[in-house]
């Protein structure tokens, strides 16, 4: 819940927030050397790699892959409509 809120108030998208989340987490200091090693070689991975939301691999999910795959449904189902009308038509005229 606060996450949606944190993305709704402020306007920042997740890819946005997962990219600070690396800034952040080397700004907290951790006593226990071990969780520290864990911390700094997670960091050291992450380091130019900017996180996005793909499909398994095949392409990027942004803004823009969901307008289009809502435009295509979108799209799909205006035609089933008229091919229903049509098909009503076509019984009540017979």
């Amino acid at each position: 819940m606060q996450f949606k809120l944190c993305t709704f108030l402020f306007g920042i998208s997740a890819r946005k927030q997962a990219n600070l989340f690396p800034q952040i987490l080397a700004r907290i200091h951790i006593a226990e050397k071990t969780n520290q090693n864990i911390i700094d070689n997670f960091l050291t991975s992450r380091i130019g790699q900017p996180v996005q939301f793909t499909a398994r691999g095949f392409f990027t999910i942004s803004n823009r892959t969901l307008f289009n795959i809502f435009s295509a449904v979108t799209t799909y189902l205006v035609i089933l409509m008229q091919f229903k009308q049509l098909e009503e038509n076509i019984n009540h005229g017979q």
